[in-house]
Protein backbone atom coordinates (compact mmCIF):
# COMPACT_ATOMS: atom_id res chain seq x y z
CA UNK A 1 0.00 0.00 0.00
CA UNK A 2 2.89 2.39 0.73
CA UNK A 3 4.21 1.92 -2.81
CA UNK A 4 0.76 2.63 -4.27
CA UNK A 5 0.40 5.79 -2.19
CA UNK A 6 3.91 6.92 -3.10
CA UNK A 7 3.21 6.40 -6.80
CA UNK A 8 -0.12 8.22 -6.47
CA UNK A 9 1.46 11.23 -4.77
CA UNK A 10 4.25 11.33 -7.38
CA UNK A 11 1.67 11.33 -10.15
CA UNK A 12 -0.32 14.03 -8.36
CA UNK A 13 2.74 16.26 -8.72
CA UNK A 14 2.73 15.90 -12.53
CA UNK A 15 1.79 19.01 -14.55
CA UNK A 16 -1.13 17.24 -16.25
CA UNK A 17 -2.88 16.79 -12.88
CA UNK A 18 -2.28 20.30 -11.56
CA UNK A 19 -6.00 21.04 -11.20
CA UNK A 20 -6.55 17.94 -9.05
CA UNK A 21 -3.58 19.05 -6.96
CA UNK A 22 -5.03 22.55 -6.60
CA UNK A 23 -8.26 21.19 -5.14
CA UNK A 24 -7.35 17.91 -3.40
CA UNK A 25 -3.64 18.33 -2.71
CA UNK A 26 -3.70 19.05 1.02
CA UNK A 27 -6.44 16.50 1.71
CA UNK A 28 -4.51 13.74 -0.09
CA UNK A 29 -1.27 14.75 1.63
CA UNK A 30 -3.00 14.23 4.98
CA UNK A 31 -4.59 10.97 3.78
CA UNK A 32 -1.19 9.66 2.70
CA UNK A 33 0.13 9.82 6.28
CA UNK A 34 -2.61 7.65 7.75
CA UNK A 35 -2.06 4.07 8.91
CA UNK A 36 -4.51 2.77 6.29
CA UNK A 37 -4.46 5.37 3.50
CA UNK A 38 -6.09 3.17 0.82
CA UNK A 39 -8.74 5.05 -1.14
CA UNK A 40 -10.19 5.28 -4.64
CA UNK A 41 -8.34 8.50 -5.52
CA UNK A 42 -4.96 6.94 -4.76
CA UNK A 43 -5.82 3.98 -7.00
CA UNK A 44 -6.86 6.33 -9.81
CA UNK A 45 -3.72 8.41 -9.45
CA UNK A 46 -1.39 5.41 -9.19
CA UNK A 47 -2.61 3.86 -12.43
CA UNK A 48 -3.40 7.20 -14.15
CA UNK A 49 -6.56 5.55 -15.44
CA UNK A 50 -10.07 6.53 -16.40
CA UNK A 51 -11.68 8.79 -15.20
CA UNK A 52 -8.68 10.75 -13.90
CA UNK A 53 -8.61 13.15 -16.86
CA UNK A 54 -12.31 13.89 -16.30
CA UNK A 55 -11.65 14.64 -12.63
CA UNK A 56 -8.81 17.00 -13.57
CA UNK A 57 -11.08 18.80 -16.05
CA UNK A 58 -13.87 19.14 -13.48
CA UNK A 59 -11.36 20.53 -10.97
CA UNK A 60 -10.11 23.03 -13.56
CA UNK A 61 -13.61 24.31 -14.34
CA UNK A 62 -14.48 24.40 -10.64
CA UNK A 63 -11.43 26.53 -9.83
CA UNK A 64 -12.12 28.84 -12.77
CA UNK A 65 -15.74 29.24 -11.67
CA UNK A 66 -15.29 30.04 -7.97
CA UNK A 67 -11.55 30.65 -7.49
CA UNK A 68 -8.82 28.41 -6.12
CA UNK A 69 -9.11 29.53 -2.49
CA UNK A 70 -12.88 28.94 -2.41
CA UNK A 71 -12.44 25.58 -4.16
CA UNK A 72 -9.88 24.47 -1.58
CA UNK A 73 -12.02 25.72 1.28
CA UNK A 74 -15.01 23.73 -0.01
CA UNK A 75 -12.88 20.60 -0.47
CA UNK A 76 -11.32 20.92 2.98
CA UNK A 77 -14.73 21.43 4.61
CA UNK A 78 -16.04 18.25 3.00
CA UNK A 79 -13.00 15.98 3.18
CA UNK A 80 -10.26 17.12 5.55
CA UNK A 81 -12.12 15.79 8.57
CA UNK A 82 -12.65 12.47 6.76
CA UNK A 83 -9.01 12.00 5.75
CA UNK A 84 -8.43 9.51 8.58
CA UNK A 85 -11.69 7.62 8.10
CA UNK A 86 -12.08 4.13 6.54
CA UNK A 87 -11.80 3.97 2.76
CA UNK A 88 -15.51 3.35 2.19
CA UNK A 89 -16.45 6.50 4.12
CA UNK A 90 -13.73 8.63 2.56
CA UNK A 91 -14.57 7.36 -0.94
CA UNK A 92 -18.25 8.17 -0.45
CA UNK A 93 -17.53 11.71 0.71
CA UNK A 94 -15.03 12.19 -2.11
CA UNK A 95 -17.59 11.13 -4.66
CA UNK A 96 -20.18 13.48 -3.15
CA UNK A 97 -17.72 16.35 -3.50
CA UNK A 98 -16.83 15.35 -7.06
CA UNK A 99 -20.56 15.42 -7.83
CA UNK A 100 -20.70 18.95 -6.40
CA UNK A 101 -17.91 20.03 -8.74
CA UNK A 102 -19.76 18.40 -11.64
CA UNK A 103 -22.86 20.36 -10.64
CA UNK A 104 -20.92 23.63 -10.84
CA UNK A 105 -19.58 22.59 -14.24
CA UNK A 106 -23.18 22.01 -15.37
CA UNK A 107 -24.24 25.39 -13.98
CA UNK A 108 -21.48 27.06 -16.02
CA UNK A 109 -22.51 25.13 -19.14
CA UNK A 110 -26.15 26.12 -18.54
CA UNK A 111 -25.22 29.80 -18.60
CA UNK A 112 -24.69 30.73 -14.96
CA UNK A 113 -21.81 33.06 -14.22
CA UNK A 114 -20.39 35.10 -11.34
CA UNK A 115 -20.77 31.94 -9.26
CA UNK A 116 -19.81 32.39 -5.61
CA UNK A 117 -19.29 29.63 -3.09
CA UNK A 118 -21.26 30.02 0.13
CA UNK A 119 -19.49 28.76 3.24
CA UNK A 120 -21.85 29.80 6.01
CA UNK A 121 -25.42 30.88 6.68
CA UNK A 122 -26.26 34.16 5.01
CA UNK A 123 -27.86 37.14 6.82
CA UNK A 124 -31.26 36.25 5.33
CA UNK A 125 -30.97 32.69 6.70
CA UNK A 126 -30.09 31.05 3.38
CA UNK A 127 -27.72 28.09 3.40
CA UNK A 128 -27.49 27.27 -0.31
CA UNK A 129 -24.14 25.97 -1.57
CA UNK A 130 -23.62 28.66 -4.19
CA UNK A 131 -25.02 31.88 -5.57
CA UNK A 132 -24.70 33.15 -9.12
CA UNK A 133 -26.41 34.88 -12.00
CA UNK A 134 -28.38 33.56 -14.95
CA UNK A 135 -28.34 36.54 -17.26
CA UNK A 136 -29.49 39.50 -15.15
CA UNK A 137 -31.18 37.32 -12.52
CA UNK A 138 -29.50 36.48 -9.22
CA UNK A 139 -29.91 32.87 -8.12
CA UNK A 140 -29.51 30.52 -5.21
CA UNK A 141 -27.86 27.24 -6.32
CA UNK A 142 -28.13 24.23 -4.04
CA UNK A 143 -26.50 20.89 -4.82
CA UNK A 144 -27.95 17.61 -3.57
CA UNK A 145 -26.51 14.12 -3.99
CA UNK A 146 -28.31 10.80 -4.07
CA UNK A 147 -26.17 7.69 -3.81
CA UNK A 148 -27.57 4.50 -5.21
CA UNK A 149 -28.58 1.63 -3.00
CA UNK A 150 -26.20 -1.31 -2.78
CA UNK A 151 -26.14 -3.12 -6.13
CA UNK A 152 -24.44 -6.14 -7.66
CA UNK A 153 -21.56 -3.82 -8.59
CA UNK A 154 -20.81 -3.29 -4.90
CA UNK A 155 -20.47 -7.04 -4.44
CA UNK A 156 -18.19 -7.43 -7.48
CA UNK A 157 -16.12 -4.46 -6.32
CA UNK A 158 -15.83 -5.60 -2.70
CA UNK A 159 -14.82 -9.13 -3.63
CA UNK A 160 -12.31 -8.36 -6.40
CA UNK A 161 -10.68 -5.71 -4.20
CA UNK A 162 -10.46 -8.10 -1.25
CA UNK A 163 -8.92 -10.87 -3.35
CA UNK A 164 -6.48 -8.47 -5.03
CA UNK A 165 -5.28 -7.22 -1.64
CA UNK A 166 -4.85 -10.77 -0.31
CA UNK A 167 -3.26 -12.24 -3.46
CA UNK A 168 -2.27 -9.44 -5.84
CA UNK A 169 -0.34 -11.70 -8.20
CA UNK A 170 -3.38 -13.96 -8.71
CA UNK A 171 -6.08 -11.29 -9.09
CA UNK A 172 -4.61 -8.63 -11.38
CA UNK A 173 -7.95 -7.97 -13.02
CA UNK A 174 -10.31 -5.19 -14.01
CA UNK A 175 -13.93 -6.31 -14.42
CA UNK A 176 -16.22 -4.47 -16.83
CA UNK A 177 -19.74 -5.72 -16.05
CA UNK A 178 -22.63 -5.23 -18.44
CA UNK A 179 -25.82 -5.53 -16.39
CA UNK A 180 -29.17 -3.80 -16.59
CA UNK A 181 -30.42 -3.60 -13.03
CA UNK A 182 -29.57 -1.57 -9.93
CA UNK A 183 -31.71 -3.44 -7.42
CA UNK A 184 -30.26 -4.49 -4.04
CA UNK A 185 -28.55 -7.89 -4.48
CA UNK A 186 -30.22 -10.99 -3.09
CA UNK A 187 -28.32 -13.47 -0.93
CA UNK A 188 -28.17 -15.82 -3.92
CA UNK A 189 -26.73 -13.13 -6.17
CA UNK A 190 -24.20 -12.17 -3.51
CA UNK A 191 -23.02 -15.76 -3.20
CA UNK A 192 -22.82 -16.30 -6.96
CA UNK A 193 -20.77 -13.16 -7.49
CA UNK A 194 -18.29 -13.90 -4.71
CA UNK A 195 -17.86 -17.50 -5.89
CA UNK A 196 -17.30 -16.28 -9.44
CA UNK A 197 -14.68 -13.72 -8.43
CA UNK A 198 -12.81 -16.30 -6.38
CA UNK A 199 -12.83 -18.63 -9.41
CA UNK A 200 -10.81 -16.07 -11.38
CA UNK A 201 -7.69 -16.84 -9.37
CA UNK A 202 -4.69 -17.28 -11.65
CA UNK A 203 -6.55 -16.90 -14.95
CA UNK A 204 -4.86 -14.98 -17.73
CA UNK A 205 -6.71 -11.95 -19.13
CA UNK A 206 -8.21 -10.83 -21.41
CA UNK A 207 -11.31 -13.02 -21.53
CA UNK A 208 -15.10 -12.75 -21.38
CA UNK A 209 -17.56 -14.56 -19.12
CA UNK A 210 -21.30 -14.73 -18.53
CA UNK A 211 -22.72 -15.07 -15.02
CA UNK A 212 -26.36 -15.98 -14.43
CA UNK A 213 -27.71 -13.70 -11.68
CA UNK A 214 -31.29 -15.02 -11.86
CA UNK A 215 -33.04 -11.76 -12.80
CA UNK A 216 -30.66 -11.41 -15.76
CA UNK A 217 -27.24 -12.48 -17.00
CA UNK A 218 -24.19 -10.35 -16.34
CA UNK A 219 -21.71 -10.19 -19.20
CA UNK A 220 -18.22 -9.67 -17.86
CA UNK A 221 -15.14 -8.51 -19.74
CA UNK A 222 -11.96 -9.21 -17.77
CA UNK A 223 -8.76 -7.34 -18.56
CA UNK A 224 -5.49 -6.79 -16.73
CA UNK A 225 -5.91 -4.45 -13.77
CA UNK A 226 -5.47 -3.94 -10.06
CA UNK A 227 -8.60 -5.39 -8.48
CA UNK A 228 -11.19 -2.94 -9.79
CA UNK A 229 -14.60 -3.10 -11.45
CA UNK A 230 -17.18 -0.96 -13.20
CA UNK A 231 -20.67 -1.53 -14.54
CA UNK A 232 -22.38 -0.60 -17.79
CA UNK A 233 -26.05 -0.66 -18.62
CA UNK A 234 -27.44 -2.57 -21.57
CA UNK A 235 -30.94 -1.14 -21.31
CA UNK A 236 -33.22 -1.18 -24.33
CA UNK A 237 -36.42 0.88 -24.79
CA UNK A 238 -38.59 -2.06 -23.68
CA UNK A 239 -36.39 -3.13 -20.74
CA UNK A 240 -37.93 -3.31 -17.24
CA UNK A 241 -37.12 -0.53 -14.79
CA UNK A 242 -33.48 -0.60 -13.67
CA UNK A 243 -34.49 0.86 -10.27
CA UNK A 244 -37.80 1.49 -8.50
CA UNK A 245 -39.13 4.55 -10.31
CA UNK A 246 -41.69 5.55 -7.68
CA UNK A 247 -39.09 5.63 -4.91
CA UNK A 248 -36.61 7.39 -7.18
CA UNK A 249 -39.12 10.17 -7.91
CA UNK A 250 -40.03 10.48 -4.23
CA UNK A 251 -36.38 10.90 -3.31
CA UNK A 252 -35.94 13.56 -6.02
CA UNK A 253 -38.98 15.47 -4.75
CA UNK A 254 -37.75 15.27 -1.15
CA UNK A 255 -34.29 16.56 -2.09
CA UNK A 256 -35.86 19.48 -3.96
CA UNK A 257 -37.98 20.26 -0.90
CA UNK A 258 -34.89 20.29 1.32
CA UNK A 259 -33.16 22.64 -1.11
CA UNK A 260 -36.13 25.01 -1.33
CA UNK A 261 -36.23 25.33 2.45
CA UNK A 262 -32.59 26.50 2.41
CA UNK A 263 -33.24 29.36 -0.04
CA UNK A 264 -34.77 32.33 1.80
CA UNK A 265 -34.38 35.27 -0.59
CA UNK A 266 -37.66 35.48 -2.48
CA UNK A 267 -36.18 37.80 -5.11
CA UNK A 268 -33.65 35.24 -6.30
CA UNK A 269 -34.13 32.33 -8.66
CA UNK A 270 -34.02 29.04 -6.81
CA UNK A 271 -32.12 26.25 -8.53
CA UNK A 272 -31.43 22.74 -7.27
CA UNK A 273 -28.93 20.50 -9.04
CA UNK A 274 -29.50 16.89 -7.98
CA UNK A 275 -26.83 14.30 -8.73
CA UNK A 276 -27.87 10.66 -8.89
CA UNK A 277 -24.76 8.52 -8.64
CA UNK A 278 -25.67 5.56 -10.82
CA UNK A 279 -23.41 2.49 -10.67
CA UNK A 280 -23.79 2.15 -14.45
CA UNK A 281 -23.49 5.86 -15.13
CA UNK A 282 -26.79 5.87 -17.00
CA UNK A 283 -30.51 6.14 -16.41
CA UNK A 284 -33.54 6.22 -18.66
CA UNK A 285 -34.27 9.73 -19.91
CA UNK A 286 -37.88 9.16 -18.82
CA UNK A 287 -36.76 9.04 -15.18
CA UNK A 288 -34.99 12.39 -15.52
CA UNK A 289 -37.81 14.05 -17.44
CA UNK A 290 -40.45 12.79 -15.00
CA UNK A 291 -38.39 13.90 -11.98
CA UNK A 292 -38.03 17.43 -13.36
CA UNK A 293 -41.75 17.57 -14.19
CA UNK A 294 -42.71 16.31 -10.72
CA UNK A 295 -40.55 18.91 -8.96
CA UNK A 296 -41.86 21.78 -11.07
CA UNK A 297 -45.49 20.75 -10.52
CA UNK A 298 -45.19 19.84 -6.84
CA UNK A 299 -43.58 23.17 -5.92
CA UNK A 300 -45.59 25.25 -8.41
CA UNK A 301 -42.48 26.33 -10.28
CA UNK A 302 -40.87 27.82 -7.15
CA UNK A 303 -37.66 25.88 -7.75
CA UNK A 304 -35.90 24.96 -10.98
CA UNK A 305 -34.49 21.42 -11.07
CA UNK A 306 -31.45 20.18 -12.98
CA UNK A 307 -30.98 16.40 -12.76
CA UNK A 308 -27.57 14.84 -13.36
CA UNK A 309 -26.69 11.16 -13.63
CA UNK A 310 -23.06 10.21 -13.15
CA UNK A 311 -20.67 7.47 -12.18
CA UNK A 312 -17.46 8.82 -10.68
CA UNK A 313 -15.95 6.58 -8.00
CA UNK A 314 -17.29 3.17 -6.96
CA UNK A 315 -20.60 4.14 -5.30
CA UNK A 316 -21.35 3.87 -1.61
CA UNK A 317 -24.86 2.62 -0.79
CA UNK A 318 -27.47 5.12 0.29
CA UNK A 319 -31.11 5.47 -0.38
CA UNK A 320 -32.85 4.48 -3.61
CA UNK A 321 -33.94 1.00 -2.55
Amino acid sequence: MKSLVKEAMENLALPEFSSIRDVFGKVLAKRSTQKNPDCALFHLLARKGWPLEILNEHCRIYVEAIGVQAAQRKCHAELMGKANRPASEFNGSTDDFWSEMAAVRTAVATGFDKIRAIHKKQPDGSTSDYEGYLGPDAAHIEVKNIRSNKTVLHVFDEEIHKQAVNEPAQFRFHLAIRYNYENPPTNEQDRKIRDYVKSLRGRVPPFNDTLDLVEAKARISVTAGAGTSMMFSGLEPDSPESINKVKFLQKMRDKAGEALAQMKNQKKLKVVIINYNSPSGSLSVDYIRDAEKLILEHFNGAIRPIILVARHLPPQPDSVE
